[in-house]
């Protein structure tokens, strides 16, 4: 893995074909791929929740 910034990452995945990572898991993935879901997702649920500690971005019940 290599950071590109502070919100981004790259993710090398020796055993993985283009997009691989994006396809529909399967028992067959390689634990390369599996790993690089994995970091995805953690940033992915960090992105959001940032996001979502931003008073800007917070939505009032009566809104809703």
């Amino acid at each position: 893995n290599e950071t590109v910034s502070d919100s981004v990452i790259s993710v090398y995945i020796p055993e993985g074909a283009h997009h691989l990572d994006l396809m529909f898991s399967t028992p067959e993935d390689p634990p390369s791929v599996k790993r690089a879901r994995k970091i995805q997702m953690d940033n992915i649920k960090k992105w959001i929740a940032q996001y979502a500690t931003k008073p800007e971005h917070r939505v009032a019940s009566r809104e809703l």
